[in-house]
């Protein structure tokens, strides 16, 4: 028999399905915990990606698309090597000076 609170319900984390957790925002940056370390690719989620280089969701998934932003999808997730997104960034035009 499990134990019960006032209320009848078992404790929380007893036997039952855990609410969304949240996330420490520490370990939210990097897409594949411990690959920086090991000296293999970085990868940035769609959010992180959108986050760092100021662009919006359906800009990203536009870019993926056409190609001119390359990732990897792993089921339902897709990265964004860090790599990829240094090389699109750098490829955009500059912005010239007005003196």
């Amino acid at each position: 028999m499990s134990k019960q609170d006032k209320r009848g319900k078992p404790p929380i984390g007893a036997n039952r399905a855990h609410p969304r957790r949240k996330v420490d925002p520490r370990r939210r940056t990097i897409g594949l915990h411990g690959w920086h370390r090991a000296g293999l690719p970085t990868f940035y989620s769609i959010r992180e990606f959108c986050r760092t280089s100021s662009l919006g969701k359906t800009s990203a998934h536009e870019l993926i698309r056409t190609g001119e932003l390359k990732c990897y999808k792993i089921g339902r997730r897709v990265l964004i090597p860090k790599w990829a997104a240094i090389d699109y960034l750098m490829r955009l035009p500059r912005v010239k000076s007005s003196k």
